[in-house]
């Protein structure tokens, strides 16, 4: 039958590691976040605008969407 690994090929389809991969994503920001600190460049929040799309996005200059950062690493003892 066609349908004989319904779980797999029945329905709309979709990747089968989207939960680990937005689970991973979520962690590493977690980690980075926890370890470093971030600062716009210098310059870089006057450029900031907002652009039309259907949900509201954050634009660095026209049809730009790169927001330049300066990691700057956590002291252990504020990373605790």
């Amino acid at each position: 039958s066609f349908f004989y690994l319904k779980a797999i090929i029945s329905g709309p389809r979709f990747c089968l590691g989207k939960d680990m991969a937005q689970f991973e994503a979520k962690l590493l920001a977690a980690i980075l976040l926890q370890k470093f600190r971030f600062s716009l460049l210098r310059g870089e929040e006057e450029k900031i605008t907002y652009g039309l799309a259907i949900t509201l996005i954050l634009q660095n200059g026209k049809g730009s969407n790169k927001l330049l950062m300066i990691p700057e690493r956590r002291k252990t003892s504020e990373a605790e």
